[in-house]
């Protein structure tokens, strides 16, 4: 019932959508022709500066979100799609990498924060016009405002940065479990929380397989992942995205990432590009069948994902012979293509696909291998051209200074819009990338969340729908056989029979002990965390 009543609210949502835009002074519907798609008419009818603003996520640091700001100024003059907030960007607080510690924020700080920013978005539409341009701006875009969050940062689950919030077990021990059930808990809560603080778009799970684990290297992904097996990678996934949806009564957007995967990559995505070495025989079996699986229904279905994240790599099956001139996926229009040829059905329903972060050195590095400049249109432009329907924009510069990046932000947004109104065949994708967004964003909130406290978020950490001492309990049990036997346990795989059969490995031993240590640490109260009642 849950369900049927969000897509009700969604519909009711995209109507008032239309009707707003029917009033609004800058953009005019004519009828609707029998027959038109609402959405593509809703996409016409909007102007060139709100269109291209829709397109881009766009981080900022601190948790200054005030008139003056930066992250308000993008909002109110250039209609940003979304933003990013971050740990490392100390969105959450002060965030210190080389001491590791952090100041966790509160709910009520970050439902604030989240409150505001999806006020500077909703302001009433008005043509403006700056120096910056030969074209008129228009304030706000009368959407909602995608505010993401990934699952973890540094290592960290992203729970762990908001005080008296549920901390939740990491991937891999979800996988130690083989219980779906538990997966769909641990996602219900997330959803539950994450959106009663103001986020509508999860950047997750994460679906690589870990099928070669390799400890110590700096390309393992660690306890991120749910496991090394493709198909309980997938069904664990299903689970946790089903849970996000429930959890959030439909408001909160599942991006699984790191598509195709990034499981088998030869370093780090960081610093450098990746490398995926493997057929496309093996691709389809391994990588890509998780993603598949939460692709199997059209998005607005409980365990479908709502888009896919696009990661920087190379992959041999997809894109030949790799050599250093070979553009990322999320850049290669026919690379991209070829890996979402099994995909066409959940694509054509509204999926959507959202470019990885634009600003990563690695980026940076492959448009100027001397890191001297950095071409923030050419990459923009490039991942749209891909296919890409949202493009991430963090650290958006060749240097660490936050006023380059937003510069960068701004002189590629106007860069696009004069594409826009000169290359029909940019127009043509801004479009389509928007018809793909205008289906999803009715996800978002349709009237800010409230300013006080929820319900849920007061007895975080009492939901009966997760016993973490029971996931606690299932990696206890499936790591004891081996455990005893000290020479193994860095080389021993734990094997689980599938629904279907097949008996494949899952995860690297060792990761599985630290992840028992890691939860058994959770359960404890934390020195100096503030913890909301839980009684």
């Amino acid at each position: 019932m849950s369900l049927l009543l969000s897509k009700l609210a969604r519909g009711a949502a995209l109507v008032l959508l239309l009707l707003g835009y029917v009033a609004a002074p800058v953009a005019k519907l004519n009828a609707q022709e029998p027959g038109q798609d609402p959405l593509q008419q809703l996409v016409e009818a909007l102007p060139t500066r709100v269109k291209i603003g829709q397109l881009v996520i766009v981080s900022f640091p601190g948790m200054d979100v005030s008139e003056g700001s930066d992250i308000a100024n993008l909002l109110s003059t250039y209609a940003i799609g979304g933003v990013w907030l971050r740990p490392e960007n100390d969105n959450f607080g002060v965030w210190d990498p080389d001491t590791v510690t952090f100041a966790q924020i509160s709910p009520t700080a970050l439902v604030s924060m989240t409150n505001q920013l999806q006020r500077l978005s909703w302001r009433p539409s008005r043509t403006i016009t700056t120096p910056l341009s030969d074209f008129p701006l228009y304030q706000g875009s009368s959407f909602p405002l995608f505010i993401s969050v990934e699952p973890e940062s540094q290592g960290l689950v992203i729970s762990r940065f908001i005080s008296g919030t549920s901390v939740l077990p990491t991937p891999m021990s979800i996988g130690a479990t083989w219980n779906r059930a538990l997966a769909e808990a641990a996602g219900q809560v997330a959803g539950r929380e994450l959106t009663a603080m103001g986020f509508n778009m999860f950047l997750g799970p994460n679906l690589d397989v870990l099928d070669t684990p390799r400890p110590g290297d700096p390309a393992d992904l660690g306890t991120t992942v749910f496991g090394g097996d493709s198909y309980w990678v997938g069904e664990l996934g299903r689970a946790y995205v089903r849970g996000i949806h429930q959890g959030s009564q439909g408001r909160m957007a599942a991006i699984p990432r790191h598509f195709p995967g990034l499981g088998n990559a030869d370093r780090p995505l960081s610093e450098e590009l990746p490398t995926v070495q493997r057929s496309l025989e093996q691709l389809r079996r391994v990588e890509l069948a998780p993603f598949l699986a939460v692709a199997a229904q059209t998005p607005g279905a409980a365990s479908a994902a709502d888009g896919l994240l696009v990661t920087h790599a190379r992959y041999q099956g997809f894109q030949g012979t790799i050599r250093q001139s070979t553009r990322p996926l999320s850049l290669d229009a026919q690379g991209l293509q070829a890996a979402l040829t099994d995909f066409s059905a959940w694509r054509q329903s509204g999926g959507l696909l959202v470019a990885d972060n634009l600003g990563l050195p690695a980026m940076r590095r492959f448009y100027d291998p001397r890191e001297l400049t950095f071409n923030a249109r050419q990459a923009a432009r490039d991942a749209l051209l891909a296919g890409n329907d949202l493009l991430i924009l963090d650290r958006f510069a060749a240097t660490e200074d936050w006023a380059e990046h937003f510069s960068n932000v701004r002189t590629t947004l106007d860069f696009l819009a004069q594409l826009y109104e000169s290359d029909p065949t940019v127009k043509a994708r801004v479009d389509e990338a928007l018809v793909h967004q205008r289906a999803l964003n009715t996800l978002g909130c349709a009237r800010e969340c409230d300013d006080h406290l929820p319900n849920p978020l007061r007895k975080a950490g009492q939901d009966p729908h997760l016993d973490r001492g029971q996931i606690v309990e299932a990696v206890d049990q499936h790591t004891r056989p081996v455990r005893r036997d000290s020479r193994v346990r860095d080389q021993v795989l734990l094997r689980q029979p599938t629904d279907a059969g097949v008996v494949g490995p899952v995860f690297l031993l060792h990761a599985a002990l630290v992840s028992v240590v890691e939860l058994r640490q959770l359960l404890e109260p934390r020195a100096g965390t503030h913890l909301l009642d839980r009684s």
